[in-house]
């Protein structure tokens, strides 16, 4: 009877030990979760601050600049594709965040 309550502890043992173990790897997940959603809604908040800030001053130089493309892009002589393609791509250039690889 010793030997089987010894048993049924060892056993306890390492089921506490292995429950333990799979806390604390939870607990890992989620402190790392929790870093990155604060970092991503600090650059959110900051990017839309600037953006705020950019369209009380008059937009940004980026916008203006994007305007400046379409306007040239408007005297070219460019097939439809071409065009669409081309008017696709700066509709994305603009809506890039600045702090995106991406961006540069």
């Amino acid at each position: 009877e010793e030997n089987d309550l010894e048993k049924r502890g060892i056993k306890l043992l390492e089921y506490l030990t292995h429950e333990v173990q799979m806390l604390e790897l939870k607990n890992d997940i989620q402190t790392k979760v929790k870093a990155d959603l604060e970092i991503q809604q600090r650059e959110f908040l900051l990017h839309q601050q600037m953006k705020t800030i950019q369209d009380e001053l008059g937009g940004s130089p980026f916008d203006q600049e994007i305007e400046e493309f379409r306007d040239r892009a408007k005297a070219k002589k460019w097939n439809d594709e071409v065009a669409k393609t081309f008017g696709k791509e700066l509709d994305k250039l603009q809506r890039l965040n600045p702090a995106a690889g991406e961006y540069a």
